[in-house]
């Protein structure tokens, strides 16, 4: 079993293009210090954030202390009988060359070998198929050790690059291994 972890995961370095402007380098930050409500999809647990099960206790979708330099953090721990869903509410109206940064790392749960996989998709609002998940670095990526945080960026894709509601939808599942 694994715990994924990410802070200030709903980062955005989008190009805003107001009317007759020049092009000016903006962010959206989603910190993690507040308290989650206890509420499963379709409620929110973060505005604009919803997950299949989210708990109070270090178990499927739980707020953690192990964020980056001692902030709090989102993480997931998938089991046999749990993958974690965590769908995000994106709003990129008059943005272009949209994006999501953020930190990421597992911590080692137990002595087995098995990772936790990380997929993610993407959907307009109103649409509800998600594109075909994509993995994020390997199935290895995030394997059964204490790992640093390390920087990852998805680019919106073009296909949705003109509209102004989209969501992202992270997966994060039980991997191959033992343990």
């Amino acid at each position: 079993m694994l715990i994924f972890l990410a802070t200030l995961f709903y980062t955005f370095p989008w190009i805003l293009r107001p009317i007759e402007a020049p092009r000016i380098q903006t962010s959206t930050i989603q910190s993690f210090e507040d308290a989650f409500t206890l509420a499963n999809a379709p409620l929110e647990f973060l505005p604009g954030w919803t997950g299949n099960e989210v708990r109070s206790s270090a178990s499927r979708i739980f707020q953690s202390s192990q964020g980056r330099n001692g902030t709090k953090a989102l993480a997931a721990q998938p089991i046999a009988t749990f993958n974690a869903e965590i769908t995000i509410l994106l709003d990129q109206a008059e943005l272009v060359e949209a994006a999501v940064q953020f930190w990421a790392k597992s911590v080692q749960n137990g002595t087995g070998t098995r990772a936790a996989e990380v997929y993610y998709s993407w959907a307009a609002v109103g649409n509800t198929n998600f594109s075909i998940p994509m993995i994020l670095g390997s199935d290895q990526e995030f394997g059964n050790e204490d790992q640093e945080f390390r920087k990852f960026q998805l680019q919106v894709p073009d296909t949705l690059q003109d509209q102004e509601m989209i969501r992202l939808k992270i997966e994060i599942r039980y991997g191959s291994g033992s343990g």
